[in-house]
C-alpha cells in the first residue's frame, strides 16, 4: 500500500473512537501552526465541572517542528512539549497512547537512534465521546492545519496499547519501509532499521551496499536497473 500524500488543501476522513495512533510520517520542512497528523473534532458535551471539548489531536507543536497533542482543549495536554522533532525529509515512527492514568508519545526521528517514549504522567485524561469525523492530515475547523508531506501505516485502536506492544509493531515496521526517490541526480534510499542491501537481478545474489547506514543513503545511478532490499 502506497503512502497518503497530502497538501495543504486536502485531507481524508474516517470515523472511529480513538485512544492510540500509529503512523509513520515524512515531513517537509516546517509545518504550519498546529498542523494535524489525526484529529477528531465533535461538538461540546456535558461535565459535572461546566462544558467540555470533544477535541482529540496528534499532530505539531506551533513551532511547526516538534510532537504536541491536544485532549479536550486541556493546555496539560497541549502544553506538553518535550522538544520531539521528527527529521525533516525523513519517514519517522510515531505513536501516541492514551490511557486513563497516563499519555505516552513515542518517536523514532528517524535519526538512527531508534525508538524513545515520554510519559505525561501528572495529565489524566477526561471520558471524551469522540463523536465526531476522524480526520488525517486535517482539522475540519481550521483550514491551515493540514499536514505537508506524507503519511503511511495509519492505525488506530479502541484501547491504550502498552509500550511493548508499540515496540512489537515498530520492530514490524522496520523491515517493511523502503523508499527511493530521486534528488536531483541522486537517487536517495531512506529506511528505518537493518542492513540495506542491493542486487542486479531482482532473484539476487544481494550483497550489502558498502557505507550504506540508516536511515538513508545516497548514489548517482550508473546502471540502467538496480535492486535493494532491507535485511533484518
Amino acid at each position: 500500500v502506497s503512502a497518503l500524500s497530502l497538501n495543504p488543501n486536502q485531507n481524508a476522513r474516517l470515523n472511529n473512537n480513538v485512544l492510540t495512533v500509529i503512523a509513520l510520517v515524512k515531513r517537509v520542512g516546517t509545518q504550519k501552526s498546529a498542523t494535524v497528523l489525526v484529529n477528531e473534532r465533535g461538538v461540546p458535551f456535558a461535565l459535572s465541572s461546566g462544558v467540555g471539548n470533544d477535541i482529540f489531536q496528534f499532530g505539531m507543536q506551533n513551532d511547526g517542528l516538534s510532537l504536541q497533542y491536544d485532549w479536550a482543549d486541556n493546555p496539560m495536554s497541549y502544553n506538553f512539549d518535550q522538544g520531539l522533532m521528527p527529521f525533516d525529509g525523513q519517514w519517522c515512527f510515531v505513536a501516541l497512547s492514551v490511557a486513563a492514568d497516563q499519555t505516552v508519545i513515542y518517536l523514532d526521528a528517524g535519526d538512527g537512534l531508534g525508538l524513545g517514549s515520554w510519559p505525561n504522567n501528572p495529565f489524566v485524561p477526561a471520558v471524551l465521546p469522540l463523536a465526531g469525523p476522524v480526520q488525517i492530515g486535517g482539522d475540519a475547523g481550521f483550514t491551515s492545519r493540514y499536514w505537508k508531506g506524507s503519511i503511511d501505516e495509519v492505525a488506530i485502536y479502541n484501547r491504550a496499547l502498552s509500550s511493548g506492544e508499540i515496540t512489537a509493531i515498530y520492530n514490524a515496521l522496520q523491515t517493511v519501509m523502503l523508499t527511493a526517490t530521486m534528488s536531483g541526480s541522486n537517487l536517495q534510499v531512506a529506511w528505518l532499521k537493518g542492513t540495506l542491501q542491493w542486487a542486479d537481478e531482482l532473484t539476487g545474489p544481494w550483497t550489502p551496499v558498502p557505507g550504506a547506514t540508516p536511515p538513508s543513503y545516497s548514489l548517482a545511478p550508473a546502471e540502467t536497473k538496480k535492486f535493494f532490499r532491507v535485511s533484518p
